[in-house]
């Protein structure tokens, strides 16, 4: 069955401690546009989709000292930046930041977003965020609006940008020396949009954007989040940690498509996989334990992690007795069943050494043997793609791109060309492996 690959990255100080990362500073961009061309170039990979954060959290025991110490969640700089340096260096391959609908003001995201994909020939994306933790403090709140209101401001958010990249109707851009018009105003017209939560005048001071809108992805994994997913996303990212668990997410997905009127082929979701591949599987498993077995990768590490997630401090739980299975907290209601899901019976303990390693589902062999489990968890899932993870380095991919990937294209299982020049007609392209 074919698929897509992305990769799922950050632009922060995670994994400041291993040894390969000692020469670079990940501050900097020349390690991040080295690594997207060669995603492109040798991948061919949909797009590179980097996470954000915009508070250092304070939610493991109170404070952020855990976070500091460590460089976890919110040591982070802003992606959007690091993308728009990206797309001078390639053509192709998409470049998705993470943006809230509950920090942004929406017409200053349509405007950058819309500039982005200017920049990029339409390969823009948006990971679209509702936010969770003590960001709201950062920018002139006391708290974030509780889970489903949050969903319900992204909603109408949503229209709204919508409205703003629209508000340069198709051809408006005349560039006519002759008759001296730049652009035509009747195509041009005010939002004046006011609704519950928003409002904005309009128009947008960018032209259309080459995609319309540009490509939106989402994660939400709740109940409201699957619905406002499958009726908004172009793309969906997801951490399960079995194929039978990626395939009730993907079935139930597809048949919350069908009940919005969109056809389910049109929500592209990526399942997120950690890959380690070696000459041999000793080789392999050594690699995998170089990343796992580190003094920064321990219990307090996944503890801050997990409480940062779900917005609920774990410190305050026994770590060697399982979770129950109907706990939750009120801000990310996904954090906690990917664990409890399936009759799962995780001590806390062991989900923090999971938090802490950031792994989640792994494929661990020689090439051969992670290709054949890359098309083998396909199979089981039914597709749609796989988004690797990786390390804050995203050229520690290489083996996967060099060794991998060239045994998958030899079966027809991922994309050895782009047809097309935008991030939405690559990512919906039926006939992307021919």
């Amino acid at each position: 069955m074919p698929f897509r690959l992305a990769l799922f990255s950050m632009y922060g100080a995670r994994h400041w401690d291993l040894p390969q990362l000692q020469n670079n500073d990940w501050r900097r961009a020349p390690m991040y546009v080295e690594a997207a061309r060669m995603l492109e170039t040798r991948g061919g990979l949909e797009a590179i989709i980097f996470a954000d954060g915009a508070a250092i959290p304070t939610a493991y025991k109170g404070s952020t000292e855990a976070y500091v110490r460590y460089g976890l969640e919110g040591v982070n700089g802003d992606a959007v930046p690091l993308l728009a340096a990206i797309a001078t260096s390639t053509r192709h391959i998409g470049l998705m930041c993470t943006m809230s609908t509950s920090l942004y003001p929406p017409y200053l995201l349509a405007r950058i977003l819309a500039t982005l994909d200017h920049l990029s020939g339409g390969r823009a994306g948006w990971n679209l965020v509702t936010s969770v933790g003590e960001v709201a403090k950062n920018f002139g709140a006391d708290a974030l609006p509780e889970h489903d209101e949050r969903y319900d401001r992204a909603e109408e958010f949503l229209e709204l940008v919508t409205q703003l990249w629209d508000s340069w109707a198709p051809g408006a851009v005349l560039r006519d020396r002759d008759g001296l018009r730049f652009a035509d105003p009747e195509r041009i017209r005010p939002v004046n949009y006011e609704g519950t939560y928003h409002r904005a005048a309009g128009p947008l001071t960018v032209p259309r954007p080459p995609q319309r809108r540009p490509t939106i992805m989402q994660a939400g994994s709740s109940e409201r989040g699957r619905d406002f997913a499958a009726k908004n996303a172009d793309m969906i990212i997801c951490i399960r940690n079995s194929p039978e668990a990626m395939k009730d997410f993907r079935d139930d997905i597809r048949e919350r498509a069908r009940s919005f009127g969109r056809n389910p082929d049109s929500v592209k979701v990526f399942f997120t996989v950690r890959l380690f591949v070696g000459d041999s599987y000793e080789d392999a498993l050594a690699l995998r334990s170089s990343m796992i077995d580190r003094a920064t990768v321990n219990e307090e590490v996944g503890l801050a992690n997990y409480s940062y997630r779900a917005g609920y401090d774990f410190n305050r739980l026994p770590l060697d007795e399982p979770l129950p299975a109907d706990f939750r907290t009120g801000h990310s209601q996904s954090m906690v069943p990917q664990y409890t899901e399936r009759g799962q019976t995780l001590t806390l303990r062991e989900i923090a050494l999971a938090e802490a390693r950031k792994e989640n589902f792994h494929l661990t062999g020689t090439p051969k043997d992670v290709a054949d489990g890359m098309v083998d968890l396909m199979e089981q899932v039914g597709g749609d793609g796989i988004a690797i993870r990786d390390t804050n380095d995203p050229t520690t991919v290489t083996a996967v791109v060099d060794r991998v990937i060239p045994l998958l294209r030899a079966r027809g299982a991922v994309r050895s060309r782009y047809r097309y020049s935008t991030l939405r007609e690559n990512l919906l392209d039926p006939e992307f492996t021919s």
